[in-house]
């Protein structure tokens, strides 16, 4: 009796490691980090936060894959070119953190991460956003400082949980300006002043 109590009980445990629920944000967190990818792959199911900024990686890593659990990827200070279109896959990614990298576009699948609730992606080359950014509803935090936008979708206004959006260092004209302040009436934006220019619409 007691050796098929504790078959069940493994068998449990075993069934439900890789379905780990959301972590609030003092348990993520807290919660351990792992910085390299060999670490982590040898318990996977535990890695809930993987940091593998400065890493020189000019390809996303497809192990990153592998972590069903994982809710807080840094890859930032990298040489990526672009991310995977798979990144959707991530469904429980929380904090995204792709600064300082070489990306000109983000792929579409992006808006499938819709339990993001910070992302940086500061100091890239992006030219536009995906119409698709605005299915992060919950989205708080979008960092964006220092990029080449030109192109801002309407369904941003879509965003309404975002309480901070950084476009400094973004040359923006006056009238698109306008128009991302009236579609986020509630989000605080960080912008310079009007460039003067006829783009970023």
């Amino acid at each position: 009796m007691r050796t098929r109590l504790i078959l069940c009980i493994a068998l449990s445990f075993a069934a439900c490691r890789g379905q780990a629920q959301l972590l609030d944000s003092i348990e993520l967190e807290t919660a351990y980090i792992y910085t390299s990818l060999e670490e982590a792959l040898k318990e996977p199911y535990k890695v809930y936060r993987l940091h593998l900024n400065k890493k020189k990686l000019t390809v996303f890593p497809p192990e990153i894959f592998l972590f069903e659990n994982l809710q807080d990827l840094d890859l930032s200070k990298n040489r990526l070119t672009e991310l995977p279109d798979s990144l959707g896959k991530l469904k429980k990614l929380q904090i995204l953190n792709v600064s300082g990298n070489n990306l000109e576009l983000l792929p579409k699948s992006v808006g499938e991460l819709t339990n993001l609730k910070k992302f940086y992606a500061n100091k890239n080359k992006l030219t536009a956003l995906p119409a698709h950014i605005g299915n992060l509803t919950g989205l708080r935090v979008l960092d964006l400082w220092s990029n080449e936008i030109g192109y801002f979708p309407e369904d941003m206004k879509n965003m309404k949980s975002l309480r901070k959006l950084d476009l400094r260092n973004i040359l923006i004209n006056d009238e698109t300006q306008s128009k991302l302040r009236e579609w986020l009436p509630n989000t605080k934006i960080y912008m310079d002043p009007d460039c003067k220019c006829t783009g970023g619409g």
